[in-house]
């Protein structure tokens, strides 16, 4: 318990205030998010006619915090975790220039051996997802394992390299997003509906068919998969140089499992400095407030 404590401060001190690369400032945590579920979902169907579904769920789960809580992953998460309903709508956390696109690539051990859990080969990737760049917090958010997206949201169609799908249109600049005439791009309000929740990218068979322009609606009752169906949500900085993640925080402030994650049923409290915008109960704003 101790470990873990200290191991979440440490956490916390470096990576929730980081200065940008090669900038002298201190990036202060701004709330400026709000969940990716709307409120009034929770209590209707979201069973889709193009999509199987699973009906009403009145809560959501935090089904992974900052660190994995299992023994079976021995690195950290760097998301949060949302567990939904198979085809559950995920709201926008933020406005913002939205793209979309798919990433996926079998989990193997340093001999290359494929991974398999429950007798299932372990997919890991963010699967299909969307992307919403912040241009007034200059940061990003990643929605993940979407199993589909919205047409309104351009779908940038992923690169097959060996037994991996590399996604694409991802890795636009500051200065390109902003330009306003990209197609990859839209502008999203915080609230709008820009995926539905999935698994995708975390199956034992590819759930993207090459060619196709959109995403590969897959029927979730013939697909085996090794987790559950869940959002993946990660809140970053863009290393415009390498491409990569850079200066992650937690939207909690918490960095720590899942089990101590709050939700709006049970009343563990959130961080001193959360990225969420919270109400009087210090709870997190449901994206339709």
């Amino acid at each position: 318990m101790v470990t873990e404590r200290l191991r979440t401060d440490i956490t916390r001190y470096f990576r929730h205030k980081p200065s940008y690369p090669g900038a002298t400032h201190v990036l202060e945590p701004i709330p400026y998010i709000k969940l990716p579920i709307r409120n009034d979902d929770l209590s209707h169907s979201q069973i889709r006619p193009s999509q199987p579904g699973i009906g009403t769920k009145l809560d959501y789960q935090i089904s992974e915090g900052w660190y994995y809580s299992g023994n079976y992953f021995k690195f950290g998460h760097g998301a949060v975790d949302f567990e939904l309903p198979y085809g559950f709508s995920v709201a926008a956390p933020c406005e913002g220039y939205a793209m979309s696109s798919y990433h996926s690539h079998p989990l193997t051990d340093r001999r290359g051996n494929v991974l398999v859990k429950n007798g299932i080969k372990i997919g890991f990737g963010i699967g299909y997802f969307v992307q919403i760049y912040n241009p007034k917090q200059d940061r990003f958010i990643q929605l993940g394992h979407l199993s589909n997206i919205v047409d309104k949201i351009p779908f940038s169609v992923p690169i097959k390299s060996g037994n991996k799908w590399l996604a694409t249109g991802h890795l636009l600049n500051r200065e390109e997003m902003l330009r306003g005439n990209n197609q990859n791009l839209v502008y999203v309000n915080a609230g709008e509906t820009v995926g539905f929740v999935g698994y995708s990218g975390l199956t034992s068979e590819e759930d993207y068919k090459e060619g196709y322009e959109r995403p590969y609606t897959i029927d979730p009752n013939k697909v085996r998969t090794w987790s559950v169906p869940h959002i993946h949500m990660d809140e970053f900085q863009r290393n415009y140089k390498t491409g990569k993640k850079d200066w992650r925080r937690d939207p909690y402030d918490l960095y720590n499992k899942k089990n101590r994650y709050p939700t709006h049923a049970n009343n563990l409290c959130i961080g001193k400095d959360p990225l969420f915008l919270t109400d009087e109960s210090n709870r997190p704003y449901f994206a339709d407030r």
